[in-house]
């Protein structure tokens, strides 16, 4: 089984290259052995995978910037998705299910911004079925943390036995 995961490493070179490409600078010469220098390689790994699982924090009702960028990165047409002929998008990944695991310092439900992006990229991308666990609650004085912490990987464990 092939699962993809945001790495941040990849998140990282691509902030690089974005860099390079605001500031105008020359790109380096692509490899004559990779025609596309490799850019499309995690749009690549994205597009063959079983299973896609996205974690990150809940900021500011989403999720950080990097994520968004990796999601930019990966969403390559004729990769992960296309157009068919009667011009209708059509989505080009492998993989069934997304799954979205998150973290909050307080309650996130009607307020998941970002879990709604993601659900909408799967319609993109060809993917599916979406499911989001989040351990909520974590900042506020007096709850259970590691009661809260607890029931999120109860979740997580309960949808990783059905995938």
């Amino acid at each position: 089984v092939r699962i993809s995961f945001c790495l941040p490493k990849l998140l990282l070179e691509f902030n690089i290259l974005l860099q390079v490409f605001v500031h105008g600078h020359n790109l380096p010469s692509i490899p004559p052995e990779v025609p596309d220098g490799g850019l499309f390689l995690e749009a690549e790994k994205f597009a063959e995978a079983d299973l896609i699982v996205m974690a990150a924090p809940y900021w500011e009702m989403s999720f950080p910037a990097l994520l968004r960028i990796y999601i930019e990165h990966v969403s390559a047409l004729n990769v992960t998705f296309g157009y068919g002929e009667d011009g209708q998008q059509r989505g080009l990944c492998r993989a069934g299910h997304m799954v979205y695991l998150t973290t909050a310092g307080g309650p996130v439900a009607g307020n998941d911004y970002g879990g709604d992006y993601l659900r909408g990229m799967c319609g993109v991308y060809g993917i599916g079925e979406f499911d989001s666990v989040a351990a909520e609650c974590l900042d506020i004085e007096g709850e259970d943390v590691q009661a809260r912490m607890s029931e999120a990987i109860r979740r997580a464990e309960v949808l990783a036995e059905r995938l």
